[in-house]
């Protein structure tokens, strides 16, 4: 894994976005297109803490929302739909 610092909110998206796109089919969650994957908004709790909230429609149509925590580069965990799934770093 890439061990460079984080450089704003913008690499914590995108370390979320791949976690959970790698994530979702482990949870039966299938979608169309990564785009269905959308940010909803990005807290910087500290210069290297981040919690991402995402929205999603699966290829079923039906909505899932849920966040990811993301420290020092890596996903902690997530929740999606009230479940968690850790990061197994």
């Amino acid at each position: 894994m890439d061990e460079r610092p984080l450089d704003g909110s913008a690499d914590a998206v995108a370390v979320a976005r791949s976690f959970l796109l790698a994530k979702l089919p482990e949870l039966g969650i299938h979608i169309n297109d990564e785009l269905d994957l959308h940010t909803d908004m990005v807290v910087a709790e500290t210069e290297s803490e981040y919690r991402v909230d995402f929205g999603l429609t699966d290829s079923e149509g039906r909505s899932h929302e849920g966040y990811a925590e993301v420290a020092n580069g890596e996903v902690v965990f997530a929740v999606i739909d009230g479940r968690t799934i850790h990061s197994s770093y």
